[in-house]
């Protein structure tokens, strides 16, 4: 998404304009699914919408993303 907002498409073109020929559409929808979490702590939200014919994938760049690491007590140091 580098210098983009944000991304609107199907897994099938998203496979496509990222380059990942030998990618399955399936797959990578679930692999998307199961990381929304990194994905969303990396700065970009990541969403699907179901129409009668397709399933969309919406990859939205948030704002930047600021870390609290003051409750571990190793300020600076994540674990």
């Amino acid at each position: 998404m580098e210098g983009r907002l944000g991304w609107a498409g199907t897994a099938t073109e998203l496979i496509a304009q990222a380059g990942l020929g030998d990618a399955r559409a399936a797959s990578l929808g679930r692999k998307l699914a199961e990381h929304s979490q990194a994905l969303l702590e990396a700065g970009i939200r990541y969403s699907t919408q179901r129409s009668a014919t397709a399933r969309t994938i919406f990859l939205e760049r948030i704002a930047e993303v600021q870390f609290d690491d003051s409750s571990d007590g190793n300020d600076g140091t994540f674990l």
